[in-house]
């Protein structure tokens, strides 16, 4: 099925095999280990949040497992683009620990405004400044560079994303993210999946256990899902 979309693929490929939701958790899910709780109790809660979310359930769309993962707590889903200028990606590194059952577990995250290269000329302008002035220095520049630190596992990461107005800068959250995850110890990473919009998914598992089920259950990961 070369020419259809990766969803029209899952779609077609879920009616050939007649998979659905149950036999996925069974078969893929559980069998890789990667279910944090029994099938019965995964299933109604993606059943659940499928039908408060689009007022219907359909087990035999490939949709409902992503309904699934994220009432599993291992899926974290949010819009590319913020309600706010720069967009909060401290409040984003938090949401991603929400969504990990515990894995990732960040503390204080906090966005500040970033540093700019300056020249000599601005370096000299630096020393004559007056120390009251400095206080203005903390006020956020919409279009300015930015910082963003957290803690996890008692280790403080730093990292710059860039400032993309009301669009997170999402690669630069993953990597932070995931490089904290494997600071950690842990073998899971948060692996993109292809939505075809500007809403973004990741799922918190190992990938040498997700990407077998992820091919076997037509979920498209994204290329640049991280494979170790």
């Amino acid at each position: 099925m070369p020419n259809l979309s990766p969803r029209t693929r899952a779609v077609a490929l879920w009616g050939l095999e007649g998979l659905d939701l149950r036999a996925a958790l069974v078969e893929a899910l559980a069998g890789a280990g990667l279910l944090p709780l029994p099938v019965d109790e995964a299933y109604e809660a993606g059943r659940k949040f499928e039908q408060h979310e689009s007022g219907a359930f359909d087990p035999a769309h490939p949709g409902s497992v992503r309904s699934a993962l994220y009432a599993a707590g291992l899926l974290v889903s949010f819009d590319a683009e913020s309600d706010e200028r720069p967009s909060p990606h401290d409040k984003l590194v938090m949401r991603f620990g929400r969504h990990s059952r515990g894995g990732f577990s960040p503390e204080c995250a906090v966005q500040t405004p970033g540093e700019e290269e300056a020249d000599d000329e601005d370096r000299d302008d630096e020393e004559d400044e007056d120390p009251e002035e400095d206080a203005v220095a903390d006020t956020f520049d919409p279009d300015g560079p930015l910082r963003v630190r957290f803690v996890h596992a008692g280790r403080v990461y730093e990292f710059d994303p860039e400032n993309f107005g009301d669009w997170y800068d999402v690669a630069a959250v993953v990597a932070a993210v995931n490089l904290a995850v494997a600071d950690g110890g842990r073998p899971e990473r948060f692996l993109g999946i292809e939505t075809g919009g500007q809403a973004a998914e990741f799922v918190f598992a190992d990938p040498a256990r997700f990407l077998p089920v992820a091919r076997r259950l037509a979920l498209p990961v994204r290329r640049d899902a991280v494979a170790e």
